[in-house]
């Protein structure tokens, strides 16, 4: 799913700006890899943000793959280079000071959460929930766009937040529409056994 959701606003973002390439902000539950484990309860404070650079392109399959593999290549190489969350080196930092502030402190273009099934409930005892609503800030640093999906009840439940100093209200909209709109018509395509189609958008 996360290479699915990535690749769709890949190709929005091709389509809407004629991008060729962009970096991504996948984050990462880095939990399971903690030994000994953690408790079930430990959570949040564990999660990393790893960088990939994608190329943009006609196959949104391939980018999916693309997108997945290397972030799982990422984790494997040299995850403590490619997270966000430990201080880069005097290259990263002579090569984007410029690019960062000449981009209104945008040094990425999207960044992605993506899990499962979160098994919310509709009822609670006497509490009925109507809906839930994420917040991310996403104002100071970082990227233009937030995506953050789950799962709930066999639908995709798909939240975009946005710079505002780096999109429009009317931007992120069509952004979104045109990420949806490839994800439908890849979802439509798909194979049984292509990664993570989506059964309901």
């Amino acid at each position: 799913m996360h290479g699915a959701i990535g690749a769709a606003f890949l190709v929005a973002t091709r389509e809407k700006f004629g991008m060729d390439e962009m970096t991504v902000l996948s984050t990462v539950e880095l939990r399971r890899m903690m030994k000994p484990p953690l408790p079930i309860t430990a959570f949040g404070c564990y999660i990393d943000i790893l960088r990939t650079h994608h190329k943009l392109g006609d196959d949104f399959w391939a980018m999916a793959g693309d997108l997945s593999f290397k972030l799982i290549s990422a984790i494997a190489r040299d995850q403590e280079s490619a997270s966000i969350m430990k201080l880069a080196g005097w290259d990263v930092y002579r090569a984007e000071a410029i690019p960062t502030m000449t981009h209104r402190r945008r040094i990425d273009g999207i960044a992605i959460t993506t899990a499962g099934e979160t098994n919310y409930r509709g009822t609670y005892g006497p509490f009925v929930i109507e809906g839930t609503t994420g917040t991310v800030s996403v104002e100071m640093f970082g990227p233009s766009l937030f995506i953050s999906t789950y799962e709930k009840g066999g639908a995709i439940d798909l939240s975009v937040g946005y710079a505002t100093d780096a999109l429009s209200d009317e931007d992120a909209e069509d952004l979104t529409d045109r990420a949806v709109a490839a994800l439908s018509r890849a979802a439509m395509t798909a194979e049984p056994t292509s990664i993570g189609a989506p059964a309901r958008v």
